[in-house]
C-alpha cells in the first residue's frame, strides 16, 4: 500500500455528536474490508491550526500561528508545504493502522471533523465522506442525557455550543462542496430500515453489501471503545427503531428542558432544519404535545449555552 494514494482508502464519517454515529460505525466496521477504531481525532488539530481563531494553548496560540506562517512564507511553495506535510503525517498514521489490520479501507469516525471538512478534502481529495443527520431535538436530548445538567450551573452546555448550533450548517455547506465524494445519511432511515441504506453506503464505498453487517453486535468481541455511545450500541446487536422517539420521554421530565428544545430549534431556523431533512413546524407541534412532569432547572437556554 502506498501512502501517497491512501486517500482512496479513507472514509470519514462526520455528524453532530450524539447522532448515532457509533451505531453506523459499528455496522460498517462489521464489514471485512473496513477497519475502524473508536474516534481517532487525528486530523482535527493540524487541519485547524492555521485558522485565525479557535485554538487555545498555554504557550500563546496566536504567536505560534504567526510564527508558523512567517516560516512558511520563506518557503518557495508557502503554505502549500504545510498541507503537504499534514498529508504525509496523517497518511503515515492511517497507513500504519491499515497495514496492521489487513483491510483495505480505514473509517475515521470523528464527529467534530465538521469543523475541518474543507481542509480534509484539500488534504485527501480522493477520500469519501458520509455525513449523518439526525432530528435536532433528538440530538439535543441525547446530549442532555449524556451530560446531565447541574441545577443553576450557567454554561454547562458551552462545550456543546458548536455541536448544536454550528455543526448542522457546516455539514450542509460540506454536502454542497463535496459533491459525489459525500453521501448523506439520515439516522431515522438507519434505525427503521437499515438494509437498503447500508447497501447504498456500501455502493458509495465500492464494497459489496453483506446482510450480516446489520447484526453488528452478534459476534462483536472488540471491547468498549473510549469514545462514542457507551450504552445502546453495546446492549443491542442491531439498530433499534424505538430510539427515534426516546427524546419524548426525556423532555417530558422537565418543562425547562422542553422550553430549551423549543428555543434551540427556533435558533437553528426553519431553513437549516428543512435542509437537514426535518420540519420546524412539525417539530414544534410535537413539542407542544408534551406535558412535562416538573419545572426542572431555573436556567434559561442562553444561560445554559453561553459563558455568561
Amino acid at each position: 500500500m502506498s501512502e501517497i494514494n491512501i486517500d482512496e482508502q479513507l472514509v470519514f464519517l462526520i455528524s453532530q455528536p450524539r447522532s448515532g454515529s457509533t451505531l453506523l460505525q459499528k455496522i460498517l466496521g462489521a464489514h471485512p474490508a473496513i477497519h475502524t477504531t473508536s474516534e481517532p481525532w487525528l486530523a482535527l488539530f493540524p487541519l485547524y491550526l492555521l485558522r485565525g481563531k479557535g485554538v487555545s494553548t498555554v504557550f500563546n496560540s496566536g504567536l505560534y500561528r504567526a510564527g508558523v506562517r512567517d516560516f512558511l512564507r520563506t518557503l518557495p511553495a508557502g503554505e502549500d508545504v504545510w498541507w503537504q506535510a499534514v498529508r504525509l503525517m496523517l497518511s503515515h498514521l492511517y497507513g500504519q493502522a491499515l497495514q496492521g489490520s489487513g483491510k483495505s479501507l480505514f473509517l475515521d469516525k470523528t464527529p467534530r471533523y465538521y469543523h475541518v471538512i474543507p481542509e480534509l478534502q484539500r488534504v485527501f481529495p480522493n477520500a469519501r465522506f458520509i455525513l449523518l443527520f439526525r432530528n435536532p431535538v433528538s440530538v439535543f436530548t441525547s446530549i442532555l442525557n449524556f451530560r446531565p445538567p447541574t441545577p443553576d450551573c450557567p454554561g454547562f452546555l458551552i462545550g456543546n455550543r458548536h455541536d448544536l448550533l454550528s455543526a448542522p450548517q457546516l455539514m450542509l455547506d460540506a454536502l454542497d462542496a463535496l459533491g459525489p465524494a459525500a453521501m448523506r445519511v439520515q439516522y431515522e432511515d438507519l434505525v427503521s430500515n437499515p438494509e437498503p441504506l447500508v447497501d447504498a453506503i456500501c455502493a458509495h464505498l465500492n464494497i459489496p453489501f453483506l446482510p450480516a453487517m446489520i447484526e453488528y453486535g452478534k459476534d462483536f468481541d472488540g471491547g468498549r471503545w473510549m469514545f462514542g455511545d457507551q450504552g445502546t450500541v453495546y446492549k443491542n446487536s442491531r439498530p433499534v427503531p424505538e430510539r427515534m422517539y426516546q427524546w419524548r420521554a426525556t423532555l417530558a421530565k422537565s418543562a425547562t428542558h422542553l422550553e430549551w428544545a423549543r428555543t434551540y430549534i427556533n435558533e437553528l431556523g426553519a431553513e437549516t432544519i428543512e435542509r437537514c431533512g426535518y420540519c420546524l413546524e412539525t417539530l414544534t407541534q410535537e413539542l407542544a404535545s408534551i406535558t412535562p412532569a416538573e419545572q426542572g432547572s431555573t436556567l434559561t437556554w442562553q444561560q445554559a449555552i453561553s459563558k455568561g
